[in-house]
C-alpha cells in the first residue's frame, strides 16, 4: 500500500503542524547530542574551537599566496578526514560559536542557548504560518493575543516561561547570550545583571522545550490554534 504523506493532504495547517514538529524534533535532538558530547568527551569544544583555528591561519595562508578562493581545511576530530569550508564561511562560524576572546568552559551553556533559538525559530514559523506573529511584536505577546478572541488564556506559569524563553531567545540570537537591560527589565525573577552571560542549562533547554510543546500540544488539526491551560509544572523536568 502507497504511503501517504500528511503533509501532501490538503487539510488547512498539516502541513505546517508537521513541519513544525520536525524543526522541533530537529532542536531537541541538537540539544541530546550536545549532552552527550559533553559526556563523552568534554574537551571536544576546546578542540573543535582549536581545530577551527588552525584551519583558518592555513586559510589565511593559502589567500597571502595568491590564491583568489581560499579555504579553511578544518580536521576531523581524528584526523582521518578534512572538510573544506570557504574562508569567508570559516570565519563566520568561528565567530557564531566561540564570539569570546578567552577560553570558554562553559561553551555547552552557549551552544544551548543556539539550540534555544531553534527552538524558538519552529515556534515562531509554525505561529506565522498561522498568521499569529506581528511586524516586532514579541511572540508571546502575539500568542495571547490570538488566544483572545478564542476565550482562551495561557496559565500563568506558561505565559512567564514563554516570555523568558522569547527573551534568552533574543539574547543569542542578537547578543551572544549577554545579558542588555531590556532582559533585566522584562524578565520575571530575574537574577542576572547586565553585561553578565545568560547561560542556558540543560535544565534550562529541557524546561523551554517542554514549554514549546506543551503551548501546542493542543492545537487543532483542522486549522484552529488552541493551547493547554494547565500547568506545565508536572511535565516539566526539575532543574538542578
Amino acid at each position: 500500500m502507497a504511503h501517504t504523506d500528511a503533509r501532501d493532504s490538503g487539510t488547512p495547517f498539516d502541513k505546517e503542524w508537521h513541519e513544525f514538529r520536525a524543526a522541533y524534533a530537529f532542536a531537541r535532538l541538537q540539544g541530546w547530542l550536545l549532552s552527550e558530547i559533553e559526556e563523552i568527551s568534554p574537551s571536544y569544544f576546546e578542540d573543535l574551537r582549536n581545530r577551527i583555528s588552525e584551519a583558518i591561519i592555513h586559510g589565511e595562508g593559502f589567500a597571502d599566496e595568491g590564491d583568489d578562493d581560499p579555504e579553511a581545511p578544518i580536521q576531523s576530530p581524528t584526523g582521518h578526514g578534512v572538510w573544506f569550508w570557504g574562508l569567508e564561511d570559516a570565519y563566520a562560524l568561528e565567530e557564531q560559536l566561540f564570539p569570546f576572546r578567552e577560553p570558554q568552559s562553559d561553551f555547552g551553556d552557549f551552544a544551548r542557548g543556539l539550540v534555544l533559538v531553534g527552538l524558538h525559530a519552529a515556534l515562531e514559523a509554525y505561529c506565522g504560518a498561522l498568521g499569529i506573529t506581528k511586524p516586532r511584536m514579541p511572540l508571546p505577546t502575539a500568542i495571547e493575543k490570538a488566544l483572545g478572541p478564542r476565550g482562551q488564556q495561557l496559565d500563568p506559569e506558561t505565559s512567564r516561561a514563554l516570555f523568558t524563553c522569547d527573551a534568552v531567545r533574543h539574547l543569542y540570537a542578537h547578543r551572544r547570550g549577554v545579558v542588555d537591560q531590556a532582559y533585566v527589565d522584562t524578565v520575571a525573577r530575574n537574577t542576572f545583571q547586565s553585561g553578565e552571560r545568560r547561560p542556558v542549562s540543560q535544565g534550562d533547554l529541557e524546561y523551554f522545550a517542554q514549554i514549546v510543546s506543551l503551548s501546542l500540544s493542543t492545537a487543532e488539526r483542522m486549522g484552529g490554534f488552541g493551547f493547554s491551560s494547565i500547568s506545565p509544572r508536572s511535565l516539566c523536568p526539575k532543574r538542578s
